[in-house]
Protein backbone atom coordinates (compact mmCIF):
# COMPACT_ATOMS: atom_id res chain seq x y z
CA UNK A 1 0.00 0.00 0.00
CA UNK A 2 3.19 2.44 0.81
CA UNK A 3 4.14 1.86 -2.99
CA UNK A 4 0.53 2.34 -4.16
CA UNK A 5 0.66 5.86 -2.20
CA UNK A 6 4.21 6.41 -3.50
CA UNK A 7 2.46 5.98 -7.12
CA UNK A 8 -0.43 8.68 -6.34
CA UNK A 9 -2.66 6.08 -6.00
CA UNK A 10 -5.93 6.44 -4.16
CA UNK A 11 -8.50 2.90 -3.39
CA UNK A 12 -6.41 -0.13 -3.18
CA UNK A 13 -9.03 -3.28 -3.02
CA UNK A 14 -7.71 -6.47 -0.72
CA UNK A 15 -9.32 -9.75 -1.47
CA UNK A 16 -8.18 -12.88 -2.51
CA UNK A 17 -8.50 -14.79 -5.99
CA UNK A 18 -11.95 -16.22 -4.97
CA UNK A 19 -13.43 -13.20 -3.65
CA UNK A 20 -15.28 -10.76 -5.85
CA UNK A 21 -16.26 -7.47 -4.74
CA UNK A 22 -20.14 -6.45 -5.56
CA UNK A 23 -22.91 -3.79 -4.77
CA UNK A 24 -24.64 -4.53 -1.38
CA UNK A 25 -27.99 -4.55 -3.20
CA UNK A 26 -31.04 -3.73 -0.65
CA UNK A 27 -33.27 -7.19 -0.44
CA UNK A 28 -35.63 -5.75 2.41
CA UNK A 29 -37.47 -9.15 2.62
CA UNK A 30 -34.03 -10.92 2.84
CA UNK A 31 -31.95 -8.32 4.59
CA UNK A 32 -31.20 -8.47 8.33
CA UNK A 33 -32.33 -6.22 10.69
CA UNK A 34 -30.81 -2.52 10.75
CA UNK A 35 -28.12 -1.92 13.58
CA UNK A 36 -29.98 1.10 15.83
CA UNK A 37 -27.75 4.23 16.63
CA UNK A 38 -29.22 4.67 19.84
CA UNK A 39 -30.73 2.68 22.57
CA UNK A 40 -33.99 1.94 22.63
CA UNK A 41 -35.80 4.16 25.68
CA UNK A 42 -35.25 2.04 29.37
CA UNK A 43 -32.12 -0.09 27.27
CA UNK A 44 -28.83 0.29 29.21
CA UNK A 45 -25.55 0.78 26.73
CA UNK A 46 -22.31 -0.86 26.89
CA UNK A 47 -19.08 0.58 25.00
CA UNK A 48 -15.84 -0.76 25.15
CA UNK A 49 -17.17 -4.36 24.86
CA UNK A 50 -16.35 -7.69 24.01
CA UNK A 51 -17.80 -10.96 23.98
CA UNK A 52 -17.07 -13.85 25.90
CA UNK A 53 -17.90 -17.53 25.14
CA UNK A 54 -17.99 -20.14 28.35
CA UNK A 55 -18.49 -24.07 27.28
CA UNK A 56 -19.59 -26.66 30.08
CA UNK A 57 -21.70 -29.70 30.16
CA UNK A 58 -25.42 -29.85 31.37
CA UNK A 59 -26.96 -33.08 31.79
CA UNK A 60 -24.49 -34.63 29.35
CA UNK A 61 -24.81 -32.08 26.64
CA UNK A 62 -22.00 -29.77 25.68
CA UNK A 63 -23.62 -25.96 26.52
CA UNK A 64 -22.10 -22.52 25.52
CA UNK A 65 -23.35 -19.54 27.28
CA UNK A 66 -22.08 -15.94 26.11
CA UNK A 67 -21.83 -12.85 28.11
CA UNK A 68 -20.94 -9.55 26.97
CA UNK A 69 -18.46 -7.10 28.94
CA UNK A 70 -18.45 -3.74 28.52
CA UNK A 71 -18.30 -0.07 30.02
CA UNK A 72 -22.19 1.21 30.91
CA UNK A 73 -22.85 4.40 29.36
CA UNK A 74 -26.02 6.65 28.68
CA UNK A 75 -27.56 5.95 32.08
CA UNK A 76 -29.52 8.52 33.93
CA UNK A 77 -27.82 11.08 36.34
CA UNK A 78 -29.02 8.61 39.43
CA UNK A 79 -27.42 5.62 38.09
CA UNK A 80 -29.16 1.87 37.98
CA UNK A 81 -29.14 -0.47 40.37
CA UNK A 82 -26.15 1.49 42.30
CA UNK A 83 -24.72 1.42 39.04
CA UNK A 84 -22.83 4.47 37.08
CA UNK A 85 -21.89 5.58 34.00
CA UNK A 86 -18.00 4.64 33.40
CA UNK A 87 -17.96 1.43 35.89
CA UNK A 88 -17.63 -2.17 34.24
CA UNK A 89 -20.27 -4.47 33.44
CA UNK A 90 -20.82 -8.45 32.39
CA UNK A 91 -23.74 -9.53 31.46
CA UNK A 92 -25.71 -12.64 32.97
CA UNK A 93 -26.11 -15.13 30.21
CA UNK A 94 -27.52 -14.09 27.29
CA UNK A 95 -30.57 -15.28 25.48
CA UNK A 96 -29.29 -15.17 22.07
CA UNK A 97 -26.64 -17.49 20.25
CA UNK A 98 -23.43 -16.72 20.06
CA UNK A 99 -23.55 -16.47 16.27
CA UNK A 100 -25.50 -13.45 16.50
CA UNK A 101 -22.84 -11.98 18.67
CA UNK A 102 -20.16 -12.49 16.82
CA UNK A 103 -21.39 -10.83 13.44
CA UNK A 104 -24.57 -8.96 14.23
CA UNK A 105 -23.42 -7.04 17.42
CA UNK A 106 -23.15 -3.46 17.10
CA UNK A 107 -26.22 -1.70 17.32
CA UNK A 108 -27.96 -4.24 18.36
CA UNK A 109 -29.82 -5.10 21.57
CA UNK A 110 -29.58 -8.31 23.48
CA UNK A 111 -31.10 -9.70 26.50
CA UNK A 112 -29.95 -11.48 29.35
CA UNK A 113 -31.47 -14.61 31.40
CA UNK A 114 -33.34 -12.24 33.48
CA UNK A 115 -34.57 -9.89 30.90
CA UNK A 116 -32.49 -7.15 30.81
CA UNK A 117 -31.94 -5.32 27.61
CA UNK A 118 -28.44 -4.61 26.57
CA UNK A 119 -27.40 -2.31 23.20
CA UNK A 120 -23.92 -2.52 22.46
CA UNK A 121 -22.52 0.86 21.12
CA UNK A 122 -20.51 1.19 17.72
CA UNK A 123 -17.55 1.75 19.66
CA UNK A 124 -15.09 1.93 16.17
CA UNK A 125 -17.94 5.16 15.44
CA UNK A 126 -16.92 6.62 18.98
CA UNK A 127 -13.07 5.72 18.82
CA UNK A 128 -12.19 10.10 18.67
CA UNK A 129 -14.44 10.90 21.39
CA UNK A 130 -11.70 10.18 24.18
CA UNK A 131 -13.37 10.85 27.64
CA UNK A 132 -10.74 11.76 29.61
CA UNK A 133 -9.59 13.31 32.67
CA UNK A 134 -8.17 17.15 32.65
CA UNK A 135 -5.12 15.62 34.13
CA UNK A 136 -4.48 12.85 31.08
CA UNK A 137 -5.06 15.70 28.05
CA UNK A 138 -2.13 16.03 25.97
CA UNK A 139 0.25 19.09 26.77
CA UNK A 140 -0.78 20.28 23.18
CA UNK A 141 -4.30 19.62 22.88
CA UNK A 142 -5.97 22.87 23.38
CA UNK A 143 -8.99 23.00 26.21
CA UNK A 144 -12.31 24.27 24.65
CA UNK A 145 -14.34 25.70 27.68
CA UNK A 146 -18.00 27.25 27.24
CA UNK A 147 -19.09 25.48 23.61
CA UNK A 148 -21.18 26.02 21.85
CA UNK A 149 -22.19 23.72 18.30
CA UNK A 150 -24.04 25.44 15.68
CA UNK A 151 -24.36 24.75 11.69
CA UNK A 152 -20.69 23.10 11.70
CA UNK A 153 -19.09 25.45 14.21
CA UNK A 154 -17.98 24.80 17.47
CA UNK A 155 -18.16 28.01 19.65
CA UNK A 156 -16.31 28.28 22.67
CA UNK A 157 -13.08 30.07 24.54
CA UNK A 158 -9.83 28.54 24.71
CA UNK A 159 -6.89 30.40 27.35
CA UNK A 160 -10.15 33.12 27.49
CA UNK A 161 -10.00 33.79 23.96
CA UNK A 162 -13.03 33.34 21.84
CA UNK A 163 -12.19 30.55 19.47
CA UNK A 164 -14.66 29.30 16.37
CA UNK A 165 -13.97 25.83 15.08
CA UNK A 166 -15.42 24.11 11.91
CA UNK A 167 -15.69 20.86 12.82
CA UNK A 168 -18.20 17.88 11.75
CA UNK A 169 -19.48 17.05 14.94
CA UNK A 170 -22.59 17.43 15.95
CA UNK A 171 -25.28 17.89 18.74
CA UNK A 172 -27.15 15.24 19.59
CA UNK A 173 -30.21 17.50 20.14
CA UNK A 174 -29.48 19.13 16.19
CA UNK A 175 -32.74 18.56 14.72
CA UNK A 176 -30.66 17.88 11.28
CA UNK A 177 -29.04 14.91 13.03
CA UNK A 178 -32.29 13.35 14.94
CA UNK A 179 -34.10 13.59 11.40
CA UNK A 180 -30.94 10.68 10.27
CA UNK A 181 -31.30 8.19 13.53
CA UNK A 182 -32.56 5.24 14.32
CA UNK A 183 -34.54 5.80 17.08
CA UNK A 184 -35.02 9.27 16.50
CA UNK A 185 -34.49 10.28 20.18
CA UNK A 186 -31.11 9.66 21.23
CA UNK A 187 -30.61 9.00 25.02
CA UNK A 188 -27.90 12.01 25.91
CA UNK A 189 -24.76 10.25 26.54
CA UNK A 190 -23.38 11.47 30.16
CA UNK A 191 -19.05 12.20 30.05
CA UNK A 192 -17.54 10.83 32.69
CA UNK A 193 -14.88 13.42 33.55
CA UNK A 194 -16.58 16.51 32.04
CA UNK A 195 -15.29 16.24 28.47
CA UNK A 196 -14.13 14.86 25.72
CA UNK A 197 -11.51 14.74 22.79
CA UNK A 198 -12.88 16.20 19.17
CA UNK A 199 -11.29 17.02 16.29
CA UNK A 200 -11.54 19.58 13.50
CA UNK A 201 -12.13 19.37 10.01
CA UNK A 202 -8.83 18.96 9.38
CA UNK A 203 -7.84 16.12 11.82
CA UNK A 204 -6.44 18.96 14.85
CA UNK A 205 -7.50 17.50 17.69
CA UNK A 206 -8.93 19.16 20.94
CA UNK A 207 -10.72 18.82 24.29
CA UNK A 208 -14.31 20.17 24.85
CA UNK A 209 -15.70 20.68 28.15
CA UNK A 210 -18.51 19.51 28.25
CA UNK A 211 -21.20 17.37 29.91
CA UNK A 212 -22.81 15.53 27.14
CA UNK A 213 -21.20 14.06 24.47
CA UNK A 214 -21.07 14.79 21.03
CA UNK A 215 -21.56 12.79 18.19
CA UNK A 216 -18.65 11.72 15.88
CA UNK A 217 -19.21 11.78 12.18
CA UNK A 218 -20.46 8.99 11.02
CA UNK A 219 -22.80 7.74 8.63
CA UNK A 220 -25.92 6.63 10.32
CA UNK A 221 -28.16 3.57 10.24
CA UNK A 222 -30.56 5.44 8.04
CA UNK A 223 -28.11 7.10 5.37
CA UNK A 224 -26.14 4.33 4.86
CA UNK A 225 -29.87 2.16 4.11
CA UNK A 226 -30.46 4.92 1.61
CA UNK A 227 -27.01 4.46 -0.08
CA UNK A 228 -27.91 1.05 -0.47
CA UNK A 229 -31.11 2.18 -2.07
CA UNK A 230 -29.53 4.15 -4.54
CA UNK A 231 -27.12 1.29 -5.86
CA UNK A 232 -27.25 0.34 -9.34
CA UNK A 233 -27.26 -3.05 -11.20
CA UNK A 234 -24.32 -4.44 -12.21
CA UNK A 235 -26.56 -4.69 -15.58
CA UNK A 236 -26.12 -1.06 -15.95
CA UNK A 237 -21.94 -0.80 -16.35
CA UNK A 238 -21.47 0.79 -13.07
CA UNK A 239 -18.17 0.53 -11.14
CA UNK A 240 -17.02 0.84 -7.93
CA UNK A 241 -15.35 3.80 -8.25
CA UNK A 242 -18.53 5.34 -9.58
CA UNK A 243 -20.75 4.77 -6.72
CA UNK A 244 -17.90 6.13 -4.23
CA UNK A 245 -17.38 9.18 -6.41
CA UNK A 246 -21.33 9.89 -6.26
CA UNK A 247 -21.51 9.24 -2.60
CA UNK A 248 -18.58 11.59 -1.63
CA UNK A 249 -19.78 14.27 -3.73
CA UNK A 250 -23.15 13.99 -2.32
CA UNK A 251 -22.06 14.65 1.02
CA UNK A 252 -19.42 16.97 0.70
CA UNK A 253 -15.67 16.27 0.43
CA UNK A 254 -14.76 17.03 3.84
CA UNK A 255 -17.80 14.97 5.83
CA UNK A 256 -17.02 12.59 3.07
CA UNK A 257 -13.81 12.28 3.98
CA UNK A 258 -14.60 11.36 7.42
CA UNK A 259 -17.26 9.36 6.66
CA UNK A 260 -16.58 7.17 3.30
CA UNK A 261 -13.10 5.81 4.18
CA UNK A 262 -10.27 5.80 3.97
CA UNK A 263 -10.98 2.45 4.92
CA UNK A 264 -13.68 0.64 3.75
CA UNK A 265 -14.68 -2.53 5.35
CA UNK A 266 -16.98 -4.93 3.37
CA UNK A 267 -18.76 -7.99 4.82
CA UNK A 268 -18.21 -11.24 3.18
CA UNK A 269 -20.73 -13.73 1.83
CA UNK A 270 -19.77 -17.41 1.48
CA UNK A 271 -21.55 -18.92 -1.90
CA UNK A 272 -21.54 -22.91 -2.10
CA UNK A 273 -21.60 -25.48 -4.68
CA UNK A 274 -24.96 -25.88 -5.14
CA UNK A 275 -25.90 -25.73 -8.93
CA UNK A 276 -29.10 -25.60 -10.83
CA UNK A 277 -30.34 -28.21 -13.08
CA UNK A 278 -29.22 -26.85 -16.89
CA UNK A 279 -31.13 -29.43 -18.28
CA UNK A 280 -34.47 -28.31 -16.35
CA UNK A 281 -36.90 -26.42 -18.69
CA UNK A 282 -36.93 -23.30 -16.54
CA UNK A 283 -33.22 -22.95 -16.73
CA UNK A 284 -31.56 -20.47 -18.93
CA UNK A 285 -28.02 -18.97 -18.55
CA UNK A 286 -27.31 -15.61 -18.31
CA UNK A 287 -23.79 -15.75 -20.20
CA UNK A 288 -23.64 -13.66 -23.43
CA UNK A 289 -23.63 -15.69 -26.72
CA UNK A 290 -19.96 -18.11 -27.20
CA UNK A 291 -19.42 -17.93 -23.38
CA UNK A 292 -20.60 -20.71 -21.10
CA UNK A 293 -21.32 -19.64 -17.40
CA UNK A 294 -19.43 -22.60 -15.66
CA UNK A 295 -16.61 -20.76 -16.79
CA UNK A 296 -17.49 -18.17 -14.09
CA UNK A 297 -18.21 -19.07 -10.60
CA UNK A 298 -19.79 -15.48 -10.12
CA UNK A 299 -22.47 -16.55 -12.53
CA UNK A 300 -22.63 -20.34 -12.08
CA UNK A 301 -22.74 -20.31 -8.54
CA UNK A 302 -26.09 -18.86 -7.05
CA UNK A 303 -26.83 -19.76 -3.42
CA UNK A 304 -24.97 -18.47 -0.18
CA UNK A 305 -24.82 -18.72 3.44
CA UNK A 306 -27.20 -16.24 5.94
CA UNK A 307 -25.71 -12.75 6.12
CA UNK A 308 -23.65 -11.65 9.20
CA UNK A 309 -23.04 -15.20 10.10
CA UNK A 310 -20.37 -16.86 11.95
CA UNK A 311 -19.51 -19.52 8.54
CA UNK A 312 -18.77 -15.94 6.21
CA UNK A 313 -15.98 -15.07 8.67
CA UNK A 314 -13.77 -11.89 8.37
CA UNK A 315 -14.12 -8.69 6.62
CA UNK A 316 -12.14 -7.14 3.57
CA UNK A 317 -11.58 -3.84 2.75
CA UNK A 318 -10.85 -0.98 0.06
CA UNK A 319 -8.44 1.49 1.14
CA UNK A 320 -8.13 4.75 -0.54
CA UNK A 321 -4.29 5.28 0.47
CA UNK A 322 -3.75 9.42 -0.31
CA UNK A 323 -5.90 9.66 2.47
CA UNK A 324 -3.48 7.36 5.21
CA UNK A 325 -0.40 9.04 5.92
CA UNK A 326 3.45 7.10 5.09
CA UNK A 327 3.48 6.36 9.18
CA UNK A 328 0.44 4.38 9.17
CA UNK A 329 1.64 2.25 6.08
CA UNK A 330 5.08 1.59 6.90
CA UNK A 331 5.88 -1.97 8.46
CA UNK A 332 3.51 -5.16 7.86
CA UNK A 333 -0.53 -4.76 8.21
CA UNK A 334 -1.74 -5.97 10.88
CA UNK A 335 -3.87 -8.47 8.92
CA UNK A 336 -5.54 -8.40 5.37
CA UNK A 337 -8.96 -8.40 7.24
CA UNK A 338 -7.97 -4.81 9.17
CA UNK A 339 -4.49 -3.75 7.58
CA UNK A 340 -4.70 -0.37 8.82
CA UNK A 341 -5.77 -0.59 12.41
CA UNK A 342 -7.25 2.96 13.45
CA UNK A 343 -8.75 3.28 10.20
CA UNK A 344 -10.41 -0.29 9.42
CA UNK A 345 -12.65 -1.87 11.86
CA UNK A 346 -11.15 -4.88 13.87
CA UNK A 347 -13.24 -6.60 16.28
CA UNK A 348 -16.58 -5.12 15.51
CA UNK A 349 -16.83 -6.28 11.81
CA UNK A 350 -19.08 -4.23 9.84
CA UNK A 351 -22.92 -4.82 9.94
CA UNK A 352 -24.47 -6.39 6.77
CA UNK A 353 -27.54 -4.22 6.36
CA UNK A 354 -25.21 -0.69 6.37
CA UNK A 355 -22.61 -1.82 3.67
CA UNK A 356 -23.36 -0.91 0.51
CA UNK A 357 -20.19 -3.30 -0.53
CA UNK A 358 -19.87 -6.41 -0.15
CA UNK A 359 -17.50 -9.34 -1.13
CA UNK A 360 -18.68 -12.69 -2.56
CA UNK A 361 -16.52 -15.43 -1.35
CA UNK A 362 -16.93 -18.12 -3.74
CA UNK A 363 -16.75 -22.08 -2.37
CA UNK A 364 -16.63 -23.49 -5.65
CA UNK A 365 -15.97 -26.82 -7.06
CA UNK A 366 -14.07 -29.18 -4.95
CA UNK A 367 -11.53 -29.24 -7.77
CA UNK A 368 -11.14 -25.15 -7.68
CA UNK A 369 -11.10 -25.97 -3.91
CA UNK A 370 -8.78 -28.27 -3.57
CA UNK A 371 -6.51 -26.69 -6.12
CA UNK A 372 -4.67 -23.62 -4.03
CA UNK A 373 -1.57 -24.72 -2.23
CA UNK A 374 -1.84 -22.12 0.83
CA UNK A 375 -1.26 -22.04 4.35
CA UNK A 376 -4.60 -23.67 4.44
CA UNK A 377 -3.68 -26.67 1.81
CA UNK A 378 -4.41 -29.60 4.92
CA UNK A 379 -7.81 -28.19 4.88
CA UNK A 380 -8.05 -27.90 1.38
CA UNK A 381 -7.89 -31.50 0.25
CA UNK A 382 -10.32 -32.56 3.02
CA UNK A 383 -13.30 -32.94 1.55
CA UNK A 384 -15.47 -33.35 4.73
CA UNK A 385 -14.78 -29.76 5.76
CA UNK A 386 -15.67 -28.96 1.85
CA UNK A 387 -19.05 -30.42 2.49
CA UNK A 388 -19.75 -28.65 6.03
CA UNK A 389 -18.86 -25.82 4.39
CA UNK A 390 -20.86 -26.02 1.03
CA UNK A 391 -24.10 -26.92 3.65
CA UNK A 392 -24.10 -23.55 5.84
CA UNK A 393 -23.99 -21.76 2.00
CA UNK A 394 -27.44 -22.68 0.65
CA UNK A 395 -29.51 -20.87 3.17
CA UNK A 396 -30.82 -18.14 0.02
CA UNK A 397 -30.25 -17.21 -3.43
CA UNK A 398 -29.33 -13.90 -5.51
CA UNK A 399 -28.56 -12.75 -8.75
CA UNK A 400 -26.57 -9.41 -8.07
CA UNK A 401 -23.59 -10.33 -9.29
CA UNK A 402 -24.43 -12.10 -12.33
CA UNK A 403 -24.70 -9.84 -14.86
CA UNK A 404 -21.67 -8.24 -14.67
CA UNK A 405 -20.38 -10.13 -17.59
CA UNK A 406 -22.93 -9.22 -20.36
CA UNK A 407 -22.26 -5.76 -18.85
CA UNK A 408 -18.26 -6.35 -19.41
CA UNK A 409 -18.92 -7.64 -22.88
CA UNK A 410 -20.58 -4.67 -23.94
CA UNK A 411 -18.19 -2.03 -22.63
CA UNK A 412 -14.84 -3.70 -24.15
CA UNK A 413 -15.96 -5.09 -27.20
CA UNK A 414 -16.78 -9.19 -27.76
CA UNK A 415 -13.24 -9.49 -29.05
CA UNK A 416 -11.32 -7.50 -26.05
CA UNK A 417 -13.50 -9.41 -23.46
CA UNK A 418 -12.29 -13.07 -24.63
CA UNK A 419 -8.65 -11.81 -24.97
CA UNK A 420 -9.22 -10.49 -21.47
CA UNK A 421 -11.21 -13.80 -20.16
CA UNK A 422 -8.79 -16.40 -21.96
CA UNK A 423 -8.23 -19.30 -20.02
CA UNK A 424 -11.53 -18.61 -17.60
CA UNK A 425 -12.57 -21.89 -15.84
CA UNK A 426 -9.19 -24.00 -16.36
CA UNK A 427 -7.20 -25.26 -13.86
CA UNK A 428 -3.25 -25.76 -14.93
CA UNK A 429 -1.73 -28.15 -12.87
CA UNK A 430 1.48 -27.43 -11.91
CA UNK A 431 4.47 -29.82 -11.46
Amino acid sequence: MAEFKRHNKTWVLLTDVDEYITFNTLHPDDDPPVPLDFAPPGTRTLSNWTWHVTGFVKGGVKVDDTQIKGVLSGLPKEGWHGKKNGQDKTTLPLVDGKDAIFYGAYGSVFTDNAGNMWFLRDDFAWRDALDMPPEDIPNNVPIIQDSLLRGGVLHGTVDGEAVEIRTNWRDPSDSQVLSLLVPTTPAEIETLHGGHMLKDVNGKQYYVVRDKMLWPPHLSAKQLTEIRRRLPSVADGATVMDVINREMHALGPEYADETIGPCLCMPRLLYGSREEDRDHPDWKSVAPEGFDEVDFVTLRYRWHSLPDNRVNKYQKTIIDVSRISERDLRGEAGSIHSPVRYWCRDKQPPRYATSFFRVNHYLGSFEAYSYRNDARADKRHCKKCYDEKGTEAIKKMDDDIRPWLKAFVNSVGEEKARALLAGAGDFVHLS
